[in-house]
């Protein structure tokens, strides 16, 4: 996940974060600190289904310009489709991989189809 800052680039000390997997296939990041507040990112993989779930809760404390969240897929798949709390979402990237999230602090559900 990165948070980006005026003109798209990610401000100083705010990391693009890289989820630590556990040997259920679940990758997360707990509580990271960052200059806009702290993130909670929780990646679980569905490879039957094709798709992948992404918790993320945002305890902002100043809004950024944008966030974007971005997926790997197992063979670089591109995306078929993105929601966002159980609603359609467009604001993505197939090929790359990006989806950008609403600049507000709170708990979003994010399910990417692949």
């Amino acid at each position: 996940m990165q948070i980006l800052g005026p003109g798209g680039s990610a401000p100083a000390g705010c990391p693009l974060t890289s989820p630590v997997t556990r040997p259920d296939g679940i990758a997360s990041t707990y509580r990271l600190s960052v200059p806009a507040g702290v993130v909670s990112v929780e990646y679980q993989p569905f490879s039957a289904e094709a798709s992948i779930e992404v918790e993320v809760e945002l305890q902002l404390h100043s809004l950024p310009d944008r966030l974007l969240l971005r997926f790997r897929t197992p063979q670089k798949q591109p995306y078929r489709s993105v929601t966002l709390d159980g609603r359609p979402h467009l604001a993505f990237q197939a090929e790359s991989g990006d989806v950008e999230l609403p600049p507000v602090s709170g708990k979003v559900m994010v399910q990417v189809d692949y």
